[in-house]
């Protein structure tokens, strides 16, 4: 009986434990760009190492379109990631292989398309490159232009861009802004580029503009504007997360 109750009591610390080993962080309400038609929102969960990051895409109906993971322990900037998406099906893995990517993608439930790649430098992965602008902060700042690799999983390549300091296109007062392009003149003439509104105080990401990583139903990519909400100790209602349901991803 005592043996059978400290075995259910170890239990119950375990499951307790996994419930709260990780923390909503962030939450990134997503609008279409130029407009103020809420598309989604993004909820970032991390670990207590910040080693493992989680990010839950709910629709405005409250339904899990996407989720995705990233485990940061090969590097800061270069996290292995796992993208699932349900909206329009789609999965992307990126790994680690000893030096060289592997990369696996699957759209609309296709033939899953694979490659290895060896890493060019330096090489920023998906939701990394967050962590690349601060470690760079210093040198954003004087106004140089940064180049970095990108890997590509719909095109199983790497993709060279640069980022570079711009004056800010949106409201906040304390905001540094960047602009993200390709580093080819010809495909800059062709493409659109990102901006990114980070706080100047805590280096913190405050808006992000331009095309995002979720597609629509029909499966072209959505244009956003998403402005971020920092959790902290959650004490203002109006910062803190709704509850989610546990609806079946559709």
């Amino acid at each position: 009986m005592a043996a059978r109750l400290i075995k259910s009591c170890a239990l119950l610390l375990l499951l307790s434990s996994a419930a709260y080993a990780e923390k909503l962080t962030v939450i990134g309400d997503a609008y279409a760009l130029g407009g103020e038609t809420l598309l989604y929102r993004e909820y970032h969960y991390y670990s207590e190492d910040g080693m493992d990051h989680r990010v839950v895409y709910i629709a405005p109906d409250n339904s899990k379109i996407a989720e995705k993971s990233l485990n940061y322990r090969p590097g800061k900037s270069t996290p292995e990631v796992n993208h699932q998406a349900w909206l329009y099906p789609e999965k992307i893995q990126i790994a680690w292989d000893s030096d060289q990517l592997a990369l696996a993608y699957t759209d609309n439930d296709a033939e899953q398309k694979t490659a290895t790649l060896d890493a060019n430098w330096p090489l920023v992965i998906d939701a990394g490159f967050d962590n690349y602008v601060r470690e760079n902060w210093p040198s954003l700042l004087t106004g140089a232009s940064l180049e970095f690799y990108f890997p590509a999983p719909t095109r199983m390549s790497l993709v060279n861009l640069m980022i570079k300091q711009k004056l800010c296109a949106a409201e906040r007062q304390n905001d540094v802004c960047f602009s993200v392009n390709s580093s080819n003149w010809f495909i800059r003439l062709l493409l659109d580029p990102i901006e990114l509104s980070y706080d100047k105080d805590t280096q913190q990401l405050s808006r992000f503009r331009g095309l995002g990583n979720m597609m629509d139903k029909e499966g072209n990519g959505l244009k956003v504007d998403i402005r971020y909400r920092y959790q902290g100790l959650c004490v203002d209602e109006a910062l803190c997360a709704p509850l989610l349901s546990e609806a079946t991803p559709q």
